[in-house]
């Protein structure tokens, strides 16, 4: 099966205003993102919300503390997750690169719904799967 991923220009990430910010206004607002963001810098950012999720989410008491933090951290790790298979990206042809990105959205969305359904195992459980998937993907492509 492929792992369909819509390309995105430097126009989908516009602000609502539609305005560039002004360090960008010499860019063509179909600028490749992988020109605008450098995706090293997107995985560190990948992997301190992983940390963050690890260090807020401990157990159920603390992940039911940190619910709204946790799922800000989630919720921008599949972004960054959908952001890195822009075709303007080295790999994002690759459907074992794709599928790994796809499989971390997926245990996201799980990981959202365990928040909300109360359920710390079901958290935990999709929480080491993004890092699994997030491992097995850096032993192939970095």
């Amino acid at each position: 099966a492929t792992t369909e991923i819509y390309p995105l220009s430097l126009h989908d990430a516009l602000p609502i205003s539609g305005e560039l910010p002004s360090d960008l206004k010499d860019r063509p607002a179909d600028a490749d993102l992988a020109d605008l963001a450098d995706r090293g810098h997107l995985m560190k950012r990948m992997e301190q919300s992983i940390q963050r999720v690890k260090d807020e989410s401990n157990d159920a008491d603390s992940l039911k503390d940190n619910a709204d933090d946790v799922l800000h951290e989630i919720t921008l790790l599949a972004a960054l997750s959908r952001i890195i298979t822009s075709p303007s990206y080295d790999s994002a042809d690759d459907q074992e690169y794709l599928k790994y990105s796809s499989d971390i959205i997926q245990a996201v969305f799980e990981s959202a719904t365990a928040i909300s359904d109360d359920q710390f195992d079901r958290f935990r459980d999709a929480r080491q799967r993004i890092q699994s998937r997030c491992d097995e993907c850096h032993k192939v492509f970095r």
